[in-house]
Protein backbone atom coordinates (compact mmCIF):
# COMPACT_ATOMS: atom_id res chain seq x y z
CA UNK A 1 0.00 0.00 0.00
CA UNK A 2 1.24 3.54 -0.95
CA UNK A 3 1.77 6.53 1.52
CA UNK A 4 -0.98 7.97 -0.99
CA UNK A 5 -3.56 5.65 -0.26
CA UNK A 6 -3.01 5.40 4.02
CA UNK A 7 -3.23 9.43 4.23
CA UNK A 8 -6.64 10.62 4.62
CA UNK A 9 -7.61 13.42 2.82
CA UNK A 10 -9.32 15.91 5.43
CA UNK A 11 -11.83 18.40 3.20
CA UNK A 12 -12.17 22.02 4.19
CA UNK A 13 -15.05 24.01 3.37
CA UNK A 14 -14.25 27.68 3.45
CA UNK A 15 -17.51 29.77 4.23
CA UNK A 16 -16.86 33.84 3.46
CA UNK A 17 -19.66 36.01 4.46
CA UNK A 18 -18.57 39.29 3.18
CA UNK A 19 -14.80 40.65 3.23
CA UNK A 20 -12.02 41.07 6.18
CA UNK A 21 -8.74 41.09 4.82
CA UNK A 22 -7.46 38.02 5.57
CA UNK A 23 -10.61 36.38 3.05
CA UNK A 24 -8.83 36.30 0.21
CA UNK A 25 -5.66 34.49 1.37
CA UNK A 26 -7.45 31.03 3.56
CA UNK A 27 -7.47 28.98 1.08
CA UNK A 28 -4.05 29.50 -0.17
CA UNK A 29 -2.85 29.60 3.34
CA UNK A 30 -3.69 25.55 3.57
CA UNK A 31 -2.62 24.74 0.10
CA UNK A 32 -0.77 27.54 -1.72
CA UNK A 33 0.70 25.66 -4.34
CA UNK A 34 -2.43 23.11 -4.74
CA UNK A 35 -0.24 20.38 -4.18
CA UNK A 36 -1.02 19.24 -1.37
CA UNK A 37 -2.36 15.18 -1.32
CA UNK A 38 -3.88 14.97 1.92
CA UNK A 39 -6.41 18.57 1.77
CA UNK A 40 -9.26 18.77 -0.11
CA UNK A 41 -10.40 23.21 -0.35
CA UNK A 42 -13.77 24.13 -1.16
CA UNK A 43 -14.53 27.92 -1.02
CA UNK A 44 -18.46 29.21 -1.13
CA UNK A 45 -18.89 33.10 -0.99
CA UNK A 46 -21.62 35.63 -0.52
CA UNK A 47 -19.85 38.10 -2.02
CA UNK A 48 -20.22 40.97 -0.06
CA UNK A 49 -23.28 40.04 1.14
CA UNK A 50 -23.49 39.24 4.70
CA UNK A 51 -26.06 40.90 7.14
CA UNK A 52 -29.29 38.84 6.72
CA UNK A 53 -30.02 35.57 7.78
CA UNK A 54 -31.04 34.13 4.19
CA UNK A 55 -27.70 34.74 3.10
CA UNK A 56 -26.14 32.38 6.26
CA UNK A 57 -28.12 29.94 5.81
CA UNK A 58 -28.23 29.59 1.73
CA UNK A 59 -24.22 29.38 2.35
CA UNK A 60 -24.45 26.71 4.89
CA UNK A 61 -26.82 24.67 2.92
CA UNK A 62 -24.02 24.83 -0.19
CA UNK A 63 -21.46 24.10 2.42
CA UNK A 64 -23.24 21.20 3.81
CA UNK A 65 -23.65 19.25 0.51
CA UNK A 66 -20.05 19.48 0.50
CA UNK A 67 -20.15 16.60 3.62
CA UNK A 68 -16.70 18.12 4.73
CA UNK A 69 -14.66 17.26 7.75
CA UNK A 70 -14.40 20.81 9.17
CA UNK A 71 -15.99 24.35 7.81
CA UNK A 72 -14.39 27.56 8.36
CA UNK A 73 -16.84 30.47 8.72
CA UNK A 74 -15.59 33.68 7.70
CA UNK A 75 -16.89 37.28 8.52
CA UNK A 76 -16.01 40.88 9.41
CA UNK A 77 -18.61 40.80 12.10
CA UNK A 78 -19.82 37.07 12.95
CA UNK A 79 -22.06 38.26 15.53
CA UNK A 80 -24.83 39.61 12.70
CA UNK A 81 -27.94 37.29 11.43
CA UNK A 82 -25.86 36.26 8.29
CA UNK A 83 -23.16 34.22 9.81
CA UNK A 84 -24.52 33.48 12.96
CA UNK A 85 -27.46 31.40 11.02
CA UNK A 86 -24.06 29.42 9.12
CA UNK A 87 -22.87 28.80 12.61
CA UNK A 88 -26.13 27.16 13.72
CA UNK A 89 -26.74 25.35 10.34
CA UNK A 90 -23.45 23.45 10.62
CA UNK A 91 -23.65 22.93 14.02
CA UNK A 92 -27.18 21.35 14.08
CA UNK A 93 -25.78 18.63 11.52
CA UNK A 94 -22.62 17.99 13.96
CA UNK A 95 -19.96 19.70 11.99
CA UNK A 96 -17.11 20.94 13.40
CA UNK A 97 -17.04 24.88 12.85
CA UNK A 98 -13.96 27.54 13.39
CA UNK A 99 -14.88 31.43 12.72
CA UNK A 100 -12.64 33.82 11.93
CA UNK A 101 -13.58 37.28 12.17
CA UNK A 102 -12.84 40.58 13.65
CA UNK A 103 -13.04 42.31 17.07
CA UNK A 104 -16.63 42.28 17.21
CA UNK A 105 -17.03 38.68 17.53
CA UNK A 106 -15.27 38.37 21.03
CA UNK A 107 -18.59 39.20 22.14
CA UNK A 108 -19.96 35.24 21.37
CA UNK A 109 -16.70 33.37 22.01
CA UNK A 110 -17.85 32.48 25.24
CA UNK A 111 -21.45 31.10 23.85
CA UNK A 112 -19.27 28.79 21.59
Amino acid sequence: MSQSEVTKIVKVCILKLGCIGSAPLLEYLLDERADRGDIEIRVISTGAKMYDEKYGLELAEKGLKEDCDIYIVVSPNATTPGPTKAREALREKGKHVIVISDAPTSKIVKES
